[in-house]
């Protein structure tokens, strides 16, 4: 993301089946991600993961179906504050947000992993509510994971139309917002987004 810090997002599909693919990615980094966010981590509530080497984990597990959950590897160097506070509150959507503590400027960070066959008007409502109190909040925000709305055929959809729009209020609120719309998992449509503030993407 900058000189200093750094996010890697991965669409897990199973955090236990994957976890030794995914030290395989970070491992060999001369400087690992300080971030590593993680979408379908499919983890039962009463388990126990065990981050990875130089890791804090951090993770929301209740989910609708066996193919949710989201987490969030955090540098052990890094302090942190859950914020619940603006955390989506609906079914069929696993969200986790929290703030990085000692930086020169507010950094928030979300997680977002929404369940395919559920509710898009009231996904795009919690979106609205959640990015108006991120918006008050003078921060730098990053939000990553994969959204399963298909943006590449938007233009004849309301709904996605809306929920491009919701990211382009960003603009309107807190200035220049990147963002990745891409094909992703080999398809040919885009069903994650990721996008920042200010901070060029890494």
């Amino acid at each position: 993301m900058s000189n200093d810090f750094s996010l890697l997002h991965c669409n897990v599909r199973s955090l236990y089946k994957n976890i030794d693919k995914l030290e395989e990615i970070v491992s060999p980094c001369s400087k690992p991600p300080d971030i590593i966010a993680l979408s379908e981590t499919r983890i039962k509530e009463t388990s126990i993961i065990a981050p990875l080497p130089g890791y804090n984990f951090i993770s929301r597990r209740k989910s609708q179906t066996q193919a949710g959950g989201v987490g969030a590897h955090i540098k052990n160097n890094l302090k942190y504050l859950q914020r619940r506070d603006i955390q989506f509150k609906m079914c069929g959507c696993e969200n986790i947000w929290f703030e990085l503590l000692g930086k020169r400027q507010k950094i928030i960070i979300g997680i977002v992993y929404r369940h395919p066959q559920y509710n898009i008007d009231e996904f795009l409502q919690s979106c609205s509510e959640t990015t108006a109190k991120i918006a008050k909040n003078n921060c730098e925000y990053y939000v990553l994971g994969d959204i399963n709305i298909n943006l590449l055929n938007a233009t004849n959809d309301n709904r996605k139309q809306q929920y491009i729009d919701t990211l382009c209020q960003l603009c309107q609120t807190r200035g220049p917002v990147e963002g990745f719309v891409r094909p992703s998992l080999g398809f040919r449509c885009s069903k994650c987004i990721l996008y920042t503030d200010n901070l060029p993407l890494f």
